[in-house]
């Protein structure tokens, strides 16, 4: 792949090294930073930098210590390694760009059924809210269509049964009442 590409000679630690720079730029910026470093000396230590302070930032202390360690290794390489693995960069990149975009295109669809799936979700759940208030409005009615009678027939009786309460109530309070005045009119 790659590492066919840059002969600088038979280092096993060029070929690790290579390899712990690639696994830094995964991220879709690096060939931003690569064309806006083009004029430095050594665009890769220089572009390591910039990740480096990203990583700081975002206190990424497996980030941070993975770019320090390529930093320290690419540093080693001379300019003229630094221009070939830019150029393999760049061309890798290039070689990826029809798949990034298919796979930029396949998230979006994702997205957007994503959304959709969630929009139906809600309307579901509004439904069974719905649902939900009609079964129990609906059983309650059932329920009181069926214990109608019994429900009547328990109020008679409470209405019977009040009315024979006032009555004893107005008995009493005329016992009562007479009692008192029999109390009071007693030396």
């Amino acid at each position: 792949m790659l590492c066919t590409r840059l002969t600088v000679g038979p280092s096993v630690s060029l070929v690790d090294d290579i390899i712990s720079f690639f696994f830094i730029l995964t991220c879709d910026r690096c060939c931003l930073y690569v064309t806006l470093l083009s004029g430095v000396d050594n665009e890769i230590v220089c572009f390591l930098k910039v990740q480096l302070a990203e990583a700081i930032n975002l206190q990424d202390k497996n980030q941070m210590a993975q770019i320090q360690e390529t930093t320290r290794c690419v540093s080693r390489f001379d300019a003229r390694t630094c221009r070939k693995l830019l150029a393999a960069i760049a061309e890798d990149y290039r070689k990826r760009t029809p798949y990034i975009a298919y796979l930029t295109r396949c998230r979006q669809g994702l997205q957007t059924s994503q959304a959709h799936l969630e929009r139906l979700l809600q309307r579901v759940l509004r439904d069974k809210e719905v649902a939900n208030r009609y079964f129990t409005t609906v059983c309650v009615r059932l329920l009181l269509e069926h214990m109608e009678s019994k429900m009547l027939d328990f109020i008679k009786g409470m209405s019977s049964l009040f009315l024979v309460l006032s009555d004893f109530d107005t008995d009493k309070y005329e016992v009562l009442s007479d009692e008192k005045l029999s109390l009071r009119s007693k030396p």
